[in-house]
């Protein structure tokens, strides 16, 4: 079972405004099996990478979260390792030039 897509929640403004934080791209899915989902997605021009977050569903993000990070000229990602017949949500999120959290 899969909640393949969660949109990705608005963060609160950064300390510094001048700075423009990018949301997630829009995830497609392109296979999913009992322990691997495998996603792609459309470029965001200005970021350093990306990171496929994924978590047991109703589990928080913050506590039990697992990801994985793909670079900036990648388009597919993969979430390994599920366990077979658990529900997960999944997110993308933007990276900057020094591999810190975006948006």
């Amino acid at each position: 079972h899969f909640l393949f897509l969660v949109p990705n929640q608005p963060n609160p403004a950064p300390p510094n405004p001048v700075m423009s934080i990018p949301e997630g791209p829009s995830l497609s899915l392109v296979e999913a099996t009992e322990v691997e989902i495998k996603v792609e997605f459309k470029p965001i021009s200005g970021v350093g990478g990306y990171e496929l977050q994924w978590k047991e569903h109703p589990e928080n993000w913050e506590q039990h979260g697992k990801s994985t990070s793909v670079s900036s000229e990648t388009t597919r990602a993969s979430a390994a390792g599920l366990n077979p017949g658990a529900t997960y949500c999944v997110r993308m999120v933007c990276l900057g030039d020094d591999n810190n959290e975006k948006g």
